[in-house]
């Protein structure tokens, strides 16, 4: 509810940025704003944030050798179906109000490869101990309703662009949804990400 999301982005942590680390203060906004799974959101790569039709945007890929069976490769990102793969445009918010690129290029001149390279991958996955700490946080900030989890985000978002009567695929393209038959997700190109983000 709106309510809930007064609570979570007006903390003290938020009001006074004093988050001890940048995931706890990106991942809700993010969240909230791309509609993104929270795994989706801890396993992106610096190179994972680009400019694609002129449209700044986060892209959810799996890693290059996931279906390798090797130590080398465990901890390589992950996607949940192959409709998951896609270019999720950055609302302007993000990158005027929040400069969110200033902080992909201070990772980026840090020379690391993650984009919250402090969080651990942990139990095969990157989201376990983001999702522990939002979970701790959100009760902080008196969202305590069991159901009211992380992925509340998405569902969030989703409402949000049906309100918006936003065209069905154009919905499920940004939430990785497969949308349409099997004929026409095989020979369909997706939509531009200007289109995306204008809608």
């Amino acid at each position: 509810t709106t309510e809930d999301l007064h609570k979570l982005f007006h903390s003290r942590e938020y009001i006074n940025d004093t988050f001890r680390s940048p995931f706890r203060f990106w991942l809700p906004v993010l969240g909230l704003f791309t509609g993104a799974r929270l795994g989706e959101l801890c396993q992106l790569e610096v190179d994972d944030v680009q400019k694609i039709d002129r449209v700044w945007c986060i892209v959810i890929r799996p890693g290059l050798d996931e279906d390798k069976e090797s130590p080398a490769s465990k901890e390589k990102k992950r996607i949940k179906v192959l409709s998951s793969r896609r270019a999720i445009p950055l609302h302007s918010f993000l990158l005027d109000d929040l400069r969110f690129l200033n902080y992909v290029q201070m990772m980026r001149d840090k020379g690391e490869k993650r984009l919250f390279p402090d969080v651990p991958y942990i139990h095969d996955a990157y989201s376990q101990y983001a999702s522990k700490w939002f979970g701790d946080y959100r009760r902080r900030c008196g969202v305590d309703e069991p159901r009211k989890a992380y992925h509340s985000f998405r569902h969030t978002f989703s409402t949000n662009l049906k309100y918006q009567e936003v065209d069905y695929e154009i919905r499920g393209e940004l939430e990785g949804h497969a949308t349409g038959t099997a004929i026409t997700g095989r020979y369909q190109k997706r939509f531009k990400a200007d289109k995306l983000k204008r809608d």
